[in-house]
């Protein structure tokens, strides 16, 4: 009886120990891994409450009649292997204490997701100003639960804040009061500041505005499990970088690179040819504008608008101020220069040119034809548009914006118009000192009198007036015209807030001239503008010069931030980026020549070239930096020049320890191949500033800078995976620095697995603080968990045998797909909340590189296979 005891409890510890069998684990992974992407990609078309419950919140998932592992009983079964390696096969040792520290954190964070899963509420409770309410509304797939709690939540007050001359919130805050029985607490509801109240918590999710009034959208969520994804996800970034510090003793030019990315975490917070340049146009660039929702200079808005109308910031070797200054003081001139980029002009009627550019009056003389077209597609669902649609809108879009820009500056310039002699004698005025709209507004009220009087006496027949009467008529007929042409004209915001006001809205110059929005001061700077028009005009450089130095200094005394902008000036001009790609490719040039020639000097020039490349793009970043004052990455471009600058950091370190030319091929190869790709979403930045939930909050800073640190350290090591692969190759046996580079391989996995899982978990503390869910199955959040998963499970199988060397190294190449997909693929899918990247025209370009990489990368370990086995036979 004892022994059968005994053989029972042998039995059972066997089966307990089976789950610490690293094969359970390496099957796992993969199969979660397209868990993951099944129920991501699914989400465009089953909605993302139907792909959630499908593939991310069932036991069994149903592939018609077969039944397969779900998402939970795949996170039980990895579970259950880490809990069993953790508790009995786990050497515990100094060593290994960051193995440890990880797994203890994993576990708390699955253990915190089943409490959420299984016990969580999340709902919705919309309240109009004035109003109280205790209800929760829980949507579902068929209807909404109503939940009532145990006390009421009162609106007083909810106000939404935009960035200024534009529709984007910049932020909104509900201020509410909690009723409690006798109790009243007062508190506000912001972004990223929620309200938590006996176990529930509220989020400031949206707004509506209605002919009822404004109603706040509050998120309600009430979470048991809330804290464990905090502490656990402390253990995981504790474990992982005792690991790597471990890893990296001794090696300090290694460590180097690893510490300053740490800090960044941190430390953020009919054609005519165009007109030459004759003029001094440094003050002119200078001078403030409100664009986007931010206070720039006129040479950034003259840089935006022209690469949006052509694509360059040129224009037939002129700079974009030039383009910009005769375009506003001479628009005659402006409407016959070619600048419109057209790709397919035989779809507008207009003839086919090498250079593809079109002027405002080609355009708008083409799309006359399309106007019922332009119409009836206005009415139309854009998601129904195709590529010619979306073409023909955006050139209609534009023809708009230039109208506006020909018209900006028209009440100031001088006119083909005169006053009357019959008025100049009865009103004592000399008409030679009236120029522009501006100065005959002045005599509008005596002009419609003199007008009204006329037609009381005679009527509206022409044919009744004397011949000084009729110019009365023509001279207020055409002031009417010109004035109603610029009365929805608010695209140049150049005048400050008058009269010491602490608004934050600009005004253009017909808003001031029309609406009497202007002060003294307003006053003599239109006047500064006015002498600029004319001085332009008459081809006066010095007073132009004068002029525009006068309209600068008066900017600078009503603006007060405008030490800035000589600083977005310098940026503009200086194009530090465009040098580090030429620095990057000269770099990458020399390492070559260094290779065949084997000469030390190529090498420490091809070292130099890199590093002055990446002090010119840190640079350019601080300058970003200074200029936005905001964390450096907010956008997909901004992600971009981050991730280069990381790749180029870590790759010079690699090259100080290795010597031997790896890190410079890396580095040069990932810093300018990503500076170039960032060419391509430049048209989308305008230095632009940043939606309500994305522009506060330590947590989402911290989060952005730490995933796209993790983004870096996964491209270096796919690329330097490549190199390996590359040489492994091509050479009969295997060189000692293989090993070399096979270690560095490592040690550049595991850092990248550090940020990238760092990087996902505080994202899920932004998420939690913004939103109220830590873990929420939406794309981008399942694209870093796939970069994450695929890292654990590369470096896993390699520790447990299943993956070999080669095949280690390969799966690391892979990384730059899994990357691409994470970071650029999954805004395709234009779902779910961070679905906020500019994406267009990328989809067949990520394709192509994924199915190249996939081809490159299956080539080669499939060459080295073949060559090793007949190098052993």
């Amino acid at each position: 009886m004892q022994s059968q005891g005994r053989s029972f409890i042998s039995k059972g510890q066997k089966a307990i120990l089976w789950f610490a069998r690293p094969h359970l684990l390496f099957y796992a992974l993969p199969w979660l891994m397209i868990l993951l992407i099944a129920g991501t990609l699914a989400q465009p078309s089953m909605g993302l409450f139907a792909a959630q419950k499908m593939f991310f919140s069932a036991w069994i998932l149903w592939a018609g009649p077969l039944p397969l592992p779900g998402t939970y009983t795949t996170l039980a079964v990895i579970f259950a292997s880490l809990s069993v390696k953790f508790l009995f096969k786990s050497p515990w040792t100094w060593e290994r204490s960051g193995i440890i520290l990880s797994h203890m954190g994993i576990l708390l964070l699955l253990i915190g997701g089943m409490i959420t899963a299984f016990s969580a509420r999340d709902g919705i409770m919309s309240l109009p100003e004035g109003e109280s309410s205790s209800l929760m509304l829980i949507p579902s797939q068929d209807k909404m639960e109503k939940i009532t709690l145990p006390f009421s939540i009162h609106l007083e007050d909810f106000k939404k804040t935009n960035h200024p001359g534009t529709d984007k919130a910049r932020s909104y805050h509900s201020d509410v009061i909690v009723e409690d029985g006798n109790l009243r607490w007062p508190a506000r509801i912001s972004m990223n500041e929620p309200l938590r109240y006996k176990g529930y918590t509220f989020y400031q999710s949206s707004f509506t505005a209605g002919p009822e009034g404004e109603k706040t959208v509050l998120s309600v969520v009430e979470n048991k499990g809330r804290v464990f994804p905090y502490i656990s996800s402390a253990i995981i970034f504790l474990g992982l970088l005792l690991h790597v510090a471990l890893r990296l003793r001794g090696s300090r030019k290694f460590l180097l690179p690893f510490l300053i990315c740490f800090c960044l975490t941190t430390a953020a917070q009919a054609q005519e040819r165009m007109p030459q340049e004759q003029f001094d146009y440094a003050a002119f660039a200078e001078i403030p504008v409100l664009h986007d929702g931010r206070v720039k200079p006129l040479d950034s808005l003259a840089r935006i608008y022209l690469k949006s109308f052509s694509g360059r910031e040129t224009l037939e070797g002129q700079k974009a101020i030039v383009w910009l200054t005769y375009t506003l003081f001479d628009p005659a001139t402006a409407i016959s220069v070619p600048v419109f980029k057209i790709f397919q002009p035989r779809s507008l009627g207009l003839p086919v040119r090498k250079t593809k550019l079109y002027s405002y009056g080609e355009l708008t003389g083409a799309l006359k034809e399309k106007i019922p077209l332009i119409q009836s597609l206005l009415e139309t669902d854009e998601k129904n548009w195709d590529a010619a649609q979306k073409n023909l809108i955006l050139y209609h879009e534009y023809s708009i914006l230039y109208a506006q820009l020909l018209r900006s500056l028209s009440a100031l310039l001088p006119l083909n118009v005169k006053l009357p002699g019959i008025l100049e004698k009865e009103w004592g005025v000399d008409g030679r000192n009236l120029h522009s709209l501006r100065d005959f507004k002045k005599y509008e009220k005596r002009l419609k009198s003199r007008l009204q009087k006329i037609i009381r006496a005679k009527g509206e027949n022409l044919e009744r007036y004397t011949q000084g009467e009729k110019e009365i008529a023509l001279f207020a007929y055409q002031l009417d015209l010109l004035a109603a042409a610029g009365t929805q004209n608010i695209l140049l915001k150049i005048v400050p807030p008058q009269w010491g006001s602490h608004e934050e809205e600009w005004f253009s110059p017909w808003t001031v001239i029309q609406e009497g929005s202007g002060s003294p001061q307003g006053a003599a700077y239109l006047e500064d503008w006015k002498e600029m028009a004319m001085a332009y005009q008459a081809g006066n450089n010095e007073g132009w010069k004068k002029a525009s130095q006068d309209a600068q200094e008066a900017a600078f005394k009503m603006y007060d931030a405008s030490m800035k902008l000589p600083l977005e000036v310098f940026y503009n001009k200086a194009n530090l980026l465009n040098i580090a790609t030429l620095l990057y490719l000269l770099a990458f040039l020399l390492v070559i020549i260094h290779s065949v020639s084997g000469k030390t000097f190529t090498g420490n020039l091809s070292l130099g070239a890199l590093g002055l490349g990446g002090i010119l793009h840190a640079s350019a970043i601080i300058l970003r930096i200074l200029i936005l004052s905001r964390a450096p990455v907010g956008t997909l471009y901004e992600s971009i020049l981050f991730v280069a600058l990381i790749c180029v950091i870590s790759a010079f370190f690699l090259e100080l320890r290795r010597k031997d030319g790896s890190g410079l091929l890396t580095g040069s190869l990932c810093g300018a191949g990503l500076l170039f790709i960032a060419q391509g979403f430049t048209t989308d930045d305008s230095m632009k500033m940043l939606v309500a939930v994305l522009n506060t909050n330590f947590w989402l800073t911290t989060h952005v800078l730490c995933i796209t640190i993790g983004y870096g350290w996964c491209v270096i090591a796919a690329t330097l995976a490549h190199v390996y692969l590359l040489l492994r190759a091509t050479q009969q046996k295997i060189p000692e620095k293989l090993a070399g580079l096979f270690d560095s391989l490592k040690t550049l996995s595991l850092t990248a697995l550090l940020f990238t899982a760092v990087g996902t978990a505080l994202g899920g503390i932004w998420a939690d603080q913004s939103w109220g869910r830590f873990w929420g199955w939406d794309p981008k959040e399942n694209g870093a968990l796939l970069i994450v998963l695929w890292l654990i499970w590369i470096l896993h199988g390699r520790l447990s045998g299943h993956i070999k060397a080669l095949s280690f190294v390969s799966g690391i190449a892979f990384l730059n797909v899994v990357v691409a997909l994470a970071w650029f693929g999954v805004n395709l899918l234009s779902t779910g909340l961070h679905s906020y990247g500019f994406t267009q025209g990328i989809a067949a370009a990520l394709g192509g590189f994924c199915l190249a990489e996939t081809v490159l990368i299956f080539t080669l370990w499939f060459i080295i296979l073949r060559r090793e086995k007949k190098i052993e036979t």
